[in-house]
């Protein structure tokens, strides 16, 4: 053989090498080359006592050569001679045939790691099996790769929890079980109540800490059995497998409440979360893992719009809701492109003059099938699936444009007051949309009047206070419209540049006949003034309740008693008429309520 041969490596290399051999002349040459493969190489004779073992072995195990001459294969396997597995190794070796797998196998010092192993039976001349030649790999890396991978795959990274892919495969055996044995089962998706403000507030770590807790806190007061999983950024999911009624259900569900009333402490933070749940059961709410998650969260949508805090069962009435919401979402979103939002203007009206001295802009939705659909019908859908952003635009636009329509026509110049949402309060080129509105449509700002909420004022105080002041310093008007239902807080009437308190109509409809309301409306006005705040009041509708605003001192007012909100070609006409309170206006039957 050639002095430059090669040193085989692998169990491949080692068996041609040996194949060429001539002994005995080269066993020393074979004696040398195994002693120094990189590959482990041990030799057994028929009852597994061990004959020789290589330097590599003997440094991958711990032992000694000489101890581990004194060792049988079966010790480096410990506790597994009755398995299948082990079985299934020494029959085939037994029966003269090469096994070729991977097991683990223990060291000296008690650790345990991964082997690739060759069992090569050898067999003398009359074809006994008189050694068996092993040959061993240590892939206890590439086994934990693996099993990170796995890992990785199947579970939460954060939480350690499952993940969907690994619940959704663990429902399908919990289904497949309890249509086998006729017992129940439960799903339960969890949404984090306030999550959002809290992570946003006091940033990504906190919050991350945050789902850590919960997710530990939930998974200590669950049962053997059940799966605890992490579908989203704030949204758990829970299996009860198996659970005998609707009771245990419950019961089961308002544990994981109770659970979370305790606060949870993060880096001095003491935070208190709770949670929105939607529940549903097999097989009444479904019969495979698809249609429970989809009605599981059915529920939970339910579940939030009822408040935070809140668990709800899934009923077939919640899915026909939540089909005619996804019905109305779709259609909303073809709306705007069709032409079917309609603005509608409602005057106002100053109480001194009698006179019109602006009015304000609504919103309609002319459907072509269902008819006229009302704001308090869809305006909640359009903020929460973000379509209030390109509506709210649009409604400023489509004012502002018919409010100089009317000046080219001759009539004098009209202040309008167009609604702001929360969500379109939220976007950082607010100020921008609104003077690149009135730049392109010719609009004056100084007659816009933008009206914006108690709650929509107070969400962040400072930016708010930002905000409003840009828009001031540009001649726009702010209004707090529906005042006396919100916070109704000095504080902000002196820190916003406020113009206008409107009235709400609910303080205004009582004002004659509940003294609460009377003081109210009354400390309203007075307070309003003294901070140089003109003040309308909302949802008149009488002459009684006209005399007593009037009397108080009331600036303006819009309401039934002098016109319906009405489309553009109504309103037109009603300046034509240069209506005032003197003159009586007939009502638009077919008008809708403002």
């Amino acid at each position: 053989m050639a002095t430059d041969e090669k040193t085989p490596k692998t169990p491949h290399e080692l068996l041609s090498f040996i194949k060429k051999l001539k002994p005995p002349s080269q066993f020393h040459l074979l004696s040398s080359t195994i002693e120094h493969c990189p590959i482990t190489v041990v030799v057994a004779d028929s009852q597994g006592d061990i004959k020789y073992a290589n330097t590599r072995f003997a440094q991958l195990t711990g032992y000694t050569v000489e101890e581990i001459l004194k060792l049988n294969l079966n010790f480096f396997y410990p506790g597994k001679q009755n398995t299948d597995d082990y079985k299934k190794i020494w029959n085939t070796i037994t029966a003269g045939e090469k096994w070729a797998g991977e097991f683990r196998l223990r060291k000296k010092n008690g650790e345990l790691f991964w082997g690739l192993a060759t069992l090569k039976p050898l067999l003398n001349p009359p074809g006994q099996i008189s050694y068996y030649l092993c040959y061993l790999e240590d892939i206890t890396v590439h086994k934990r790769s693996e099993q990170l991978i796995e890992h990785l795959a199947f579970y939460d990274p954060l939480t350690g929890l499952p993940n969907r892919s690994l619940f959704n495969d663990r429902l399908k055996l919990a289904l497949e079980e309890a249509h086998l044995l006729g017992h129940q089962t439960a799903v339960a998706l969890l949404d984090l109540d306030r999550f959002k403000v809290i992570n946003d507030t006091l940033g990504h770590i906190i919050g991350d800490q945050l789902l850590q807790l919960v997710a530990k806190r939930l998974s200590e007061n669950l049962q053997e059995g059940d799966t605890l999983a992490r579908m989203g950024q704030d949204e758990f999911i829970v299996l009860f497998p198996h659970i005998n009624n609707f009771r245990e259900a419950l019961n089961r569900i308002k544990t994981l409440m109770e659970a979370l009333q305790e606060p949870f402490l993060c880096e001095n933070h003491e935070l208190q979360i709770n949670a929105s749940i939607g529940i549903c059961l097999y097989p009444e709410d479904g019969e495979d893992h698809m249609s429970l998650l989809k009605n599981a969260d059915t529920a939970l949508n339910e579940a939030k719009n009822s408040g935070r805090n809140h668990y709800k069962f899934y009923t077939s009435q919640l899915n026909a809701s939540a089909l005619k919401r996804l019905s109305m979402e779709t259609a909303m979103r073809h709306a705007l492109e069709r032409e079917e939002f309609q603005v509608y203007y409602q005057p106002q009206v100053s109480l001194r003059t009698g006179r019109i001295t602006g009015m304000e802009a609504l919103l309609r939705w002319q459907h072509p099938t269902t008819g006229m659909i009302m704001p308090d019908q869809f305006i909640p859908l359009a903020e929460e699936t973000g379509m209030i952003v390109p509506i709210g635009k649009w409604v400023l636009r489509t004012a502002c444009l018919q409010n100089i329509a009317w000046q080219n026509l001759g009539f004098p110049p009209l202040r309008i007051g167009v609604n702001l949402s929360g969500r379109q309060f939220q976007e950082p080129e607010l100020v921008e949309m609104v003077l690149d509105v009135c730049h392109q449509t010719g609009m004056d700002p100084r007659l816009l009047e933008l009206e914006l909420t108690e709650s929509i004022l107070m969400k962040d105080v400072s930016v708010t206070s930002m905000i409003l002041r840009w828009l001031n310093k540009k001649g726009i008007k702010i209004a707090i419209d529906d005042f006396g239902t919100g916070y109704s807080s000095l504080t902000y009437l002196k820190r916003f540049p406020i113009n206008t308190l409107k009235i709400d109509r609910s303080f205004v409809k009582e004002c004659l006949t509940n003294t609460d309301d009377t003081a109210i409306v009354t400390t309203i006005t007075y307070m309003a003034h003294s901070l140089k705040v003109k003040v309308t009041a909302e949802g008149v509708e009488d002459e009684k309740q006209l005399d007593f605003l009037t009397n108080l001192g009331c600036d303006e007012f819009q309401g039934y008693l002098f016109s319906r909100p009405i489309p553009a070609p109504e309103f037109t006409a009603l300046l034509k008429d240069n209506r005032c309170l003197s003159r009586p206006h007939p009502l638009s039957d077919n008008s809708p309520p403002g």
